[in-house]
């Protein structure tokens, strides 16, 4: 997980996720389904692409689940 500062003018920043095994091994998730979800929605919103809009000023979690 990082943190990144957002400023609320209308630039998406762009999450990517990385797949690895428990034994570090990187994972190929070409055909992974990968969902995004805000926890905080009043805060920053996030498309189903992984781009997170800043709403308000604050801190927001954002929860990906990934499946195989």
């Amino acid at each position: 997980a990082s943190s990144d500062y957002i400023k609320p003018d209308g630039t998406p920043a762009q999450l990517t996720v990385t797949g690895k095994t428990n034994t570090g091994e990187e994972q190929d998730l070409t055909n992974a389904t990968i969902i995004y979800e805000s926890l905080n929605p009043e805060i920053a919103t996030v498309t189903d692409t992984g781009a997170v809009h800043a709403v308000a000023p604050g801190k927001a979690v954002i929860k990906v689940t990934v499946t195989v």
